[in-house]
């Protein structure tokens, strides 16, 4: 038995603003597990996420940076638009 385990998706990102646009790994579940992997080892720690093909790489650099993970197969990883205007504090999320 873990002491924490986080269930959610990695989703893949599009970030959009007027200057340029990114993609990138994301998801509440992805931010988490990188946000409590410096605790000491002795707090036991899973991520348990559903991913497609494109995202097993972010899986697997996951995994290198010491976080264990169960990656159940998708048919697609969710996805993420967010655009955001001139004012950074508007966003639309499609």
């Amino acid at each position: 038995m873990k002491d924490i385990c986080c269930i959610g998706h990695i989703t893949h990102d599009r970030i959009l603003t007027p200057q340029r646009s990114i993609d990138m790994a994301g998801g509440t579940a992805f931010y988490f597990a990188y946000g409590i992997n410096p605790l000491p080892k002795e707090v036991s720690f899973q991520l348990i996420t559903k991913v497609g093909n494109d995202s097993l790489d972010e899986v697997e650099r996951m995994r290198e940076a010491g976080i264990e993970i169960i990656a159940s197969h998708s048919r697609k990883t969710v996805f993420f638009e967010n655009k955001y205007g001139e004012d950074a504090n508007q966003r639309t999320q499609r």
